[in-house]
This record gives C-alpha cells, sequence and structure tokens, in this order.
C-alpha cells in the first residue's frame, strides 16, 4: 500500500487503500459511550448524501454524465467548504489565530460546545432526518451539561480531599 500524506491530526484511519493517512476525530473517553457521537455523525453523513444526490441528479438533468456530474458538485462541494480545511496542529496557537482569520468557530471547552448542542441549526438538523425531536435533542443537552457539571464537581473535591492547588 502506498503511504499517504501524514498530518498532524489525532486518529489514523486506513483510506482508499493508503497508509498512514489521518482525519480530524476526536474520540470519546474511556468512561464514555460511542453511541453520542455515532449518532451525530451519522445523521451529518446521511444529510450530506441526501444532498450530494439531489445535487448530482440535478446536474444529470442537465445533461451530465453520472461520473461528471459527480465531479462538478464534489469540486464545488470543495470549493465552498475549502476554508475548514487545516493540515496543522490543532492544538497550536497558529490554529487559534488561523480560525479567527477564516471566520471559523473554534469551540475550546466541554460547556462552549454543549451550549450549541441543541441550536437552531442542529435541531433543524435532526428533526429534517427524523433522529430526534427537539424535545429529545433539548433533554439531552441538558443530560449531558449535568453529568459535566458532576464529574467536574467531583473531581474538585478530590483535588481539594489531596490538598492540591
Amino acid at each position: 500500500m502506498p503511504l499517504c500524506k501524514e498530518s498532524t491530526l489525532t486518529a489514523a484511519a486506513r483510506v482508499r487503500g493508503c497508509v498512514g493517512y489521518k482525519f480530524e476525530y476526536r474520540a470519546v473517553g474511556s468512561s464514555q459511550a460511542p453511541h453520542r457521537s455515532n449518532t451525530i455523525l451519522n445523521t451529518i453523513m446521511a444529510d450530506t448524501a441526501r444532498a450530494m444526490a439531489a445535487d448530482i441528479n440535478a446536474q444529470r438533468a442537465h445533461g451530465l454524465s453520472p461520473a461528471d456530474a459527480t465531479k462538478a458538485v464534489i469540486k464545488t462541494i470543495v470549493d465552498e467548504h475549502s476554508r475548514v480545511l487545516w493540515d496543522g496542529n490543532g492544538y497550536s496557537e497558529e490554529w487559534q489565530q488561523e480560525a479567527e482569520r477564516r471566520g471559523l468557530p473554534n469551540l475550546r471547552t466541554t460547556v462552549d460546545c454543549l451550549k450549541l448542542y441543541a441550536s437552531e441549526k442542529n435541531l433543524k438538523l435532526f428533526q429534517e432526518m427524523g433522529v430526534m425531536s427537539s424535545a429529545e435533542l433539548k433533554a439531552r443537552q441538558i443530560i449531558l451539561l449535568e453529568e459535566y457539571s458532576k464529574v467536574l464537581g467531583a473531581e474538585a473535591r478530590v483535588r481539594a480531599y489531596l490538598g492540591a492547588p
């Protein structure tokens, strides 16, 4: 197998027969089950596949072959989303500045992320895909915030007990 370009991202994967290709995915912690992230990733992928299929069909309606229609749609997607591609260290100060320059959200804490868990954009996605209702998504947000708060509180009590600063 050929070696593909290495990046400094976090999770290694075999993609299209390449060894060493990496992509950004922050796996869940050892105390967590992967169902939440899998649900989110699968919903995003299903929505994206649905949109791509509609775009390819629209291109084919204009007379393009399936291969040419697919190429045109992929080119459009890459052109529209190239601002999010980064091949550097996502933890560096350089990335913090670059994300700001590109106008990208850069959520640095769990709480920052959880605030957006039940955002209008996310609610719309999960409802349109038939995955979760507004009430279900908001309930999950509350549960995640409560879990985070409890774990943080427990860790603080242990630190205080051990006399840690």
